[in-house]
């Protein structure tokens, strides 16, 4: 059965998974990063046509697809080195198959003309449907608007995995709100899909998780899925964060760090700028942060250095990030470490003595390595759980930062983890020397 064919099944009968019985749409009743949350039905409109629109004038894939019996989904652009994800599922997956990669982005390109016309007649047939399915479910209009394009992206992904007899399917980002109803199909057709999150809370992106296996990199992700507020039909793994092969080498000989406070940008205020106007709290709660830190760093000397996030580095109007960071900080408190995609901000983990930060992979990834961290929320009402150590670290009132500063200024990198019952997360609990065998270091 075609996609099109199973959304309008959706309309008439309880699709049934293995974790509940339910209408299939509502697995599309998810968050997604790809069009903006609050929005008109103009713009839903505007969208889903130009999804259409988009599928037709895509560039075909003349010849047959060729790729190895085992697949890397991803969804990237110029940011990332897609051989980070080869090496990293390479170093820790024990069935060692070959893999190879494809982008989301690219997935059009291997439906057919003959096909393409198929689906833009359904998805036009269907389109009043969905409307109406998604319309009376608040703030997922925009979900509505990408049902071609997730429509010809799994088309196109179906054809790789029938033309190339694939077994198994690697699935990074998977917080899209489309995964679900992805690894569902795929699954009921015998692919094995493991996903594979990034090592920030689970709870702020999925509620049941469909898949063959679940690959945790957090400590953190363990203990959300022991409270039962979230679940999962597949298997459990347990393997370390994803970039740990281009930092690890360091941070195994030394921790060592130098006498600054970090910043750690996750580029809220760039997100709202574009669109995404439901993180508006989020942004403000950065802006409250960072004049904050300008208070302290001018109260103990000290320097602060801002981190700033791969969406600031490429923007194409550099003055725009500057200022947005010169209008909160005073220019002798601070500077910004760098704008190039080259430096890596989790390579530079042992520049900075004490970071702060919201919301963000980084602070995952200190921690995970060994370096004194905090995390400043807006809100604690999904993260932390009151029962994780975590808590001891994140905070919701700044009113005692400068002095939860000061003191973990004095202090060394052991003695603050142990001081916070942090143990168990550096390094996920993993023997230092079994890494340094799975890494070749």
């Amino acid at each position: 059965m075609n996609i099109c064919g199973l959304f309008l099944r959706g309309f008439l009968e309880n699709y049934n998974d293995s974790l509940n019985s339910e209408p299939i749409f509502s697995i599309l009743y998810g968050r997604t990063f790809r069009f903006p949350k609050t929005t008109s039905l103009y713009r839903v409109l505007k969208g889903y046509f130009r999804g259409i629109f988009r599928m037709i004038i895509a560039p075909v894939n003349a010849t047959k697809s060729k790729f190895n019996n085992a697949l890397v989904l991803d969804q990237f652009n110029n940011r990332w080195d897609p051989a980070i994800r080869i090496e990293y599922v390479e170093s820790l997956d024990r069935e060692k198959n070959e893999l190879a990669l494809v982008n989301k982005m690219d997935l059009p390109i291997f439906v057919s003309y003959p096909r393409r016309i198929f689906l833009c007649i359904s998805l036009i047939a269907v389109f009043p449907l969905v409307i109406i399915l998604f319309i009376y479910k608040k703030g997922l209009k925009a979900n509505a608007a990408l049902i071609p394009v997730i429509t010809y992206e799994y088309v196109g992904l179906s054809r790789i995995i029938k033309d190339n007899n694939i077994s198994r399917l690697y699935y990074f980002n998977s917080y899209e709100f489309d995964s679900n109803l992805v690894a569902t199909l795929l699954m009921d057709d015998g692919v094995h899909v493991i996903k594979i999150p990034s090592p920030n809370p689970l709870s702020y992106h999925y509620k049941n998780i469909l898949c063959s296996e679940l690959v945790l990199s957090s400590r953190y992700q363990l203990e959300e899925l022991e409270t039962g507020n979230l679940s999962t039909n597949g298997s459990i793994k347990f393997w370390v964060p994803e970039n740990s092969s281009l930092y690890l080498s360091k941070y195994l000989i030394t921790r060592k760090t130098k006498k600054v406070i970090g910043y750690y940008s996750s580029a809220n205020w760039l997100r709202v700028k574009l669109g995404h106007s439901e993180i508006l709290p989020r942004m403000r709660n950065d802006e409250e942060l960072l004049m904050k830190l300008g208070e302290t760093v001018n109260i103990t000397g000290s320097k602060l250095r801002v981190f700033l996030h791969p969406r600031e580095k490429i923007h194409a109007q550099k003055d725009e990030v500057k200022d947005y960071y010169s209008r909160l900080l005073s220019d002798s408190a601070y500077d910004i470490d760098s704008f190039s995609l080259d430096d890596v901000s989790a390579c530079k983990l042992n520049e900075v003595d004490v970071a702060i930060t919201p919301l963000t992979t980084l602070f995952f990834e200190r921690v995970f390595c060994g370096f004194k961290s905090f995390m400043i929320l807006d809100s604690a009402d999904v993260f932390p759980l009151k029962s994780s150590p975590l808590a001891n670290i994140c905070l919701t009132n700044m009113n005692d930062l400068e002095k939860r500063i000061e003191e973990s200024l004095e202090i060394s990198n052991d003695e603050f983890f142990k001081k916070h019952n942090l143990n168990d997360y550096y390094l996920n609990g993993i023997d230092s020397k079994k890494l340094q065998t799975i890494f070749n270091l």
